[in-house]
This record gives structure tokens, sequence and C-alpha cells, in this order.
């Protein structure tokens, strides 16, 4: 079945517009989520997403979806030159790659084979909560008066800023400092003094995965909680390293913010449910869902991608934990009749190294997003990665043919490199492809994402 008439324009857009600007800290996509293109793990500083600026266009070539496919000859040499490589770090392989207009196959490698995924569990995450929230809604943070007790209340707003409100940014579109200071005037002449409560009520369940305890993931995400500063970071101008007390952080620089505007603040705060009737003295709204999910796709953010799923779980119908929303999510794909088979999700930012997603699943759900008619459906997709623009990879696929034609989600853990997006070919064929490895000796496995950029080359040059 040929998708929509809409979806050619639709995918030339997605391929050759990207957001400029990203300073992102895992454009290297070695490890999990935002760090460094050697094998030691060193702090890098935290990409800081700019206002949504104009996009740049690269050269435009036709759409043509009649263009010729790709030589079967030189995808299959291309394969076997790749496979070894991935042989000799003691690896698996394995390829879909369809056509993005028919859906017709046009080359597989051991497609059925469940992989472990890493980050390109984030295209699940995505394409799901673009489905399930509102792109234009906002986290909400207020604080509330009753008696002497002031209320800290946000519905989960962890991109806060310790300082200022930072009105063009997405990170740090709300600040603390601020909030403190329309606080402390709303307080003048009412009270002597306040006794903090943070509500933390609005996110339920865990704050942290356990699996990534037993994995050694811990460094790479932060909490699902009400409120943090910068994803709970424990050094905000850093991509590693999350305190296990987002929260808690979050309430000792409000105290102190209150304090530097001249409000008494006695004791230590306590966390509780807002009293009914308590008058809302100040707010900050953060940046939108769909700016956030923009930056969580090109960053590889694993604490937004957590924090969106956990969100997801009441309209998904899903417990609110780690593991039942996206359980939920490939369970709705499969009722949609994609095939889901051994597919297995226990998170959704793909830290956990149990999880599992065969190249066909990536590939379908990629065309279910170009199916729908809805440009919002498209959104998440058109947020990935551009070849040799921006995000992870911005400084991949940077061969004059291939730069700007491939848009993608990125895949790392210790064993794993993966790649699944959109590409345009030379001839301006359209197709959807899914390039997983796993299993690598972890010593070995870093030249792999130069092999599967290699691959797509061939891809892309036909």
């Amino acid at each position: 079945m040929r998708i929509p008439s809409t979806v050619p324009v639709a995918l030339s857009a997605i391929l050759i517009l990207g957001t400029i600007g990203y300073a992102v800290a895992d454009a290297y996509d070695v490890v999990p989520g935002i760090l460094t293109n050697t094998p030691i793990a060193v702090e890098q500083k935290l990409p800081q997403m700019p206002p949504l600026s104009p996009t740049a266009e690269l050269p435009e070539r036709a759409i043509n979806p009649d263009a010729p496919l790709p030589d079967q000859a030189k995808l299959k040499a291309a394969t076997e030159k790749l496979n070894g490589h991935v042989s000799a770090a003691g690896g698996r392989l394995a390829i879909s790659l369809i056509d993005a207009h028919t859906g017709e196959p046009v080359y597989s490698y051991h497609e059925a084979v469940p992989m472990t995924p890493a980050s390109t569990t984030k295209l699940f995450t995505a394409f799901s909560a673009i489905k399930e929230l509102d792109p234009k809604a906002t986290f909400t943070t207020t604080t509330a008066l009753a008696g002497n007790t002031l209320f800290l209340k946000s519905n989960g707003d962890i991109t806060m800023a310790a300082g200022e409100t930072d009105p063009q940014g997405v990170l740090g579109h709300a600040g603390l400092a601020t909030l403190a200071h329309k606080t402390a005037v709303a307080l003048r002449g009412k009270v002597d003094f306040v006794q903090l409560v943070v509500d933390d009520t609005a996110i339920a369940g865990p704050e942290r995965n356990p699996a990534w305890t037993a994995q050694d993931v811990d460094d790479y995400a932060g909490n699902v909680t009400d409120i943090a500063i910068q994803q709970g970071r424990r050094d905000p101008n850093h991509a590693k390293y999350f305190s296990h007390t987002a929260l808690a952080d979050a309430a000792g620089v409000f105290v102190k913010a209150l304090e530097a505007e001249g409000v008494t603040v006695r004791g230590h705060f306590s966390t509780g449910a807002q009293t009914p009737g308590a008058t809302v003295l100040a707010e900050e709204q953060s940046a939108s869902f769909g700016q956030l999910l923009h930056y969580m796709d090109k960053t590889s953010d694993n604490t937004l991608a957590e924090h969106f799923c956990r969100l997801m779980a009441n309209p998904l119908g899903a417990t609110a934990d780690f593991t039942s929303p996206p359980a939920q999510i490939v369970k709705q794909y499969a009722a949609q009749g994609l095939n889901m088979e051994g597919v297995v999700l226990n998170d959704c930012s793909g830290l956990d190294r149990d999880n599992r997603i065969t190249p066909q699943a990536l590939t379908a759900i990629i065309k279910d997003v170009l199916d729908q008619k809805e440009p919002q459906a498209r959104m998440a997709l058109s947020a990935f990665p551009v070849a040799s623009l921006d995000g992870t990879l911005q400084q991949r696929l940077s061969n004059s043919n291939t730069a700007g034609m491939v848009r993608a989600k990125t895949g790392s853990l210790p064993s794993v490199r993966s790649l699944a997006g959109v590409l345009r070919t030379s001839s301006g064929r359209d197709l959807i492809f899914a390039v997983m490895i796993d299993d690598c000796e972890k010593d070995k496995v870093w030249g792999m994402k130069q092999r599967i950029d290699e691959f797509l080359h061939t891809v892309v040059t036909g």
C-alpha cells in the first residue's frame, strides 16, 4: 500500500532539514548517552539547546519513488565486508532495509533476529510520546502558601535551572532563582517566616531502575521525579554522573534562593501533598513537551526518555514503573499488526542490556510514522539527528554523498552499535533502514560506528 501523497514531501523535509547549533557532547556516541569518542569515560560539557532556530537546507535531490534501488550485489558485498569486521570483534550483525513508500523489503540480513538495541529503543519512546502526549503541553512549577507553610509543587519539570529562567532555552527554560524571586515578592507583608514543603505527589512509581545498578549504567541517567535541576546532574555543566537525591537537591537550591531574596526559611524542608486551598504565589513553565522531545532525540537523553515514558503510563494503561510502559508500547504496535516478534523492552532509554529489538521491527515502526496523515505524528522522526549536521550524527556520514541524506537514531552500549532511520539514495529513492550490531568484545567495538557508516555510504550511492 502506498502512503499518502503528502509523505514524499514530508520525508524530503525530514531528510534535508535540520536545526543548527547543537554542541552535542555525545556526537561520537560510543557509550550510553552523552559521552566521548575515546574508550575512556571522561566528563563532557552538557549540550545546551539553543532556541529553536531556522532550519538549514542542504541541496535538495529529486524525490523519485521509481528511482533505481541500490544494486543488490553491492549491498551483499558491503554486508560481507561489514560482517567481517563484526565477526572479528566477536559480534553479531543484522540489517533491515525497506522502501519508504511501499514498505517492500529492499535488502535484509538476519532482520528477524532480536538484538540489543541500546538507544535505538528511543524510537519506540519518541513515536509513542508524540501520540500519547500533547507536544504543546508544558510542566508547571508553582509556589503556594497556607499559613506559614510554603509549598513547592511541580508536575515533573526535571529540566529546571538553578538560576534564572531562560525563556529562549529548552534546558533551564524555567529557573528556581526566578521562581524564588517572584515568590519573595508575593510573600512580602504576609508572613515573617516560612517552612518549605515539596509536593512529591505528581510523578508516581520508583525513581530509579534497579537494572541500571546491576548493569553498571547508573551514571547515565537521572531520577524520574517531580522536580530536578538539569535532569538531576551532580554538576549541571557536565553530561555524566547523576544524583540519586535530585528532588532534595532542587529543594535545597530553592531554599538558598529564597534566603538570598530575604525570606526566612525555618527548619529543613519536608515532602507531602499541597494543602487544598493554598494560595498560589508564583509559577514558572518549562519548555514544551515537543521541544523537550526534540532535545531528547537530538542528544539521546536517557533521563528524558524515561521521564516521558512515566508520563505515558496512565494513557497507555500501564503501571507507573520502568518496565510496564515500554511493554505496553510494544503490545500496541503488535495490536496494529506490526511484527513485534522477539521484541522485549524493559526500559525506554535503551540502557538495559536485556532489551531486544529486531531490525525489521525498527523499520516497521518508522514506516508506521511515515504512513500517518497528521504532521504531528512525524514530529519525532523529524527531530532525529541529520548526518554531518547535528546531534549524535554531527560528525558522522560527512561524505558529500551522505551528508544531509541520512536522518537516524544512534544506539550505543559497551558491546553494541546500532543506527536506524531514513535515507535518500543518490538516485532519489527514499529508504528506511536499521543496522544493528551487538555482542562485540568491549575492546573491539569502537570501530563499528565507522563500519556502519561505510555500509550506509554504499546504500546511498547505490
